[in-house]
């Protein structure tokens, strides 16, 4: 899961997020990725199910229980992104743009601060989480309360 400004649905530059991301969670060796099946659009998200390509060295490593123990990442992921400069212009107003993207902190924060906790418990019934971020810095500050009331001065189209 990662959060992060200027997600672009329809060019390549969406993409251009996927490989760093993927590399922040499983280290630079991670060098190629394929998405499989269509992308899931959702109103303040974008999804999609990626293959992980193993390197070179460890295509040449064979396929027993020692190779697979040593790779360095799963094979297949799911990477949820939420990009804030892809909202701007298709929400009304700013609430309604501060509104997605404290939902979006508040998500990435249960996956890094809750998660753990419930899965030091017993819970497991979740997928695994490699990487959560977010950075709205500009945009909503971190100790911003979700039931605090917008600034109805603020043009989101200034931001």
């Amino acid at each position: 899961c990662s959060a992060k400004l200027g997600y672009d649905r329809s060019t390549e530059r969406a993409d251009s997020f996927i490989l760093p991301t993927l590399q922040k969670a499983f280290g630079e060796e991670l060098t190629h990725y394929e998405i499989i099946g269509d992308k899931i659009i959702q109103p303040n998200a974008v999804g999609m199910k990626l293959r992980l390509t193993p390197t070179q060295q460890q295509q040449g490593v064979a396929d027993d229980e020692s190779s697979k123990k040593s790779k360095k990442w799963p094979e297949e992921v799911f990477l949820k992104q939420v990009l804030a400069t892809d909202y701007v212009s298709s929400r009304k107003d700013w609430s309604d743009l501060r509104r997605t993207l404290l939902y979006a902190r508040t998500e990435l924060r249960f996956y890094r601060d809750i998660l753990p906790i419930m899965n030091q418990k017993g819970f497991h019934a979740t997928p695994k989480v490699y990487y959560s971020h977010y950075d709205f810095d500009g945009w909503i500050d971190e100790d911003e309360h979700a039931t605090q009331p917008s600034d109805e001065s603020i043009d989101k189209d200034k931001l």
